[in-house]
């Protein structure tokens, strides 16, 4: 859990959002689909574990859901990829 909070401090201090990501797509298609990275999740206070990592917060048109940081993909142009 230290972890996870050391990540999330250092995140929510050198993300910068909103950003657009990528949720990859099942393996019988190709590409993924796009979506807007709003928000992170404070582990202390919403899902976060050792297995699934930090969540955060996405949004695709009116649909807003929370899904584990590591599903996501960003473009190498994408001041947050690094």
């Amino acid at each position: 859990m230290e972890t996870l909070r050391h990540c999330y401090r250092y995140l929510s201090q050198n993300l910068l959002l909103p950003c657009v990501a990528w949720y990859p797509a099942p393996l019988d298609e190709d590409g993924g689909y796009p979506c807007t990275l709003t928000e992170l999740i404070d582990p202390a206070t919403g899902p976060g574990n050792k297995f699934d990592g930090l969540f955060c917060k996405v949004r695709k048109g009116k649909l807003e859901r929370n899904l584990p940081l590591v599903v996501l993909e960003l473009s190498p142009e994408d001041r947050n990829y690094r």
